[in-house]
């Protein structure tokens, strides 16, 4: 399976590791994760299921992104789910911005 890894601006360490200002190492994992289990059409429920595997791994946030314009209507009703699922988990958004029906941006679909 492959793992995308995307690293912050936080500073480098002696461990290798890159630490936020709080000390805690600053992984996340890209949406290439979550395609490579599921395809690029994942739903909200796929994303919600990826969610412990990606905390599991030892991961601290994660990229929503949607890949295929028809998964937007369901995204928008559904982002919600994601966001209280991660919160639980204690996983962050790297993209930032909160996951609510209300607050979906804009999403850029890849594939129709």
């Amino acid at each position: 399976m492959a793992i995308g890894v995307l690293r912050s601006s936080a500073a480098a360490t002696d461990d290798g590791l890159e630490r936020d200002r709080h000390g805690e190492t600053d992984d996340r994992v890209s949406p290439a994760f979550v395609f490579s289990l599921y395809g690029t059409g994942f739903t909200v429920a796929d994303f919600c299921d990826a969610l412990p595997k990606i905390k599991r791994l030892g991961f601290s946030a994660f990229q929503p992104e949607i890949y295929v314009a028809t998964a937007i209507r369901e995204w928008s009703q559904g982002a919600s789910r994601v966001g209280r699922a991660a919160a639980d988990l204690a996983l962050s958004n790297s993209a930032g911005g909160a996951l609510s029906a209300g607050g979906v941006r804009q999403p850029r679909a890849t594939r129709s």
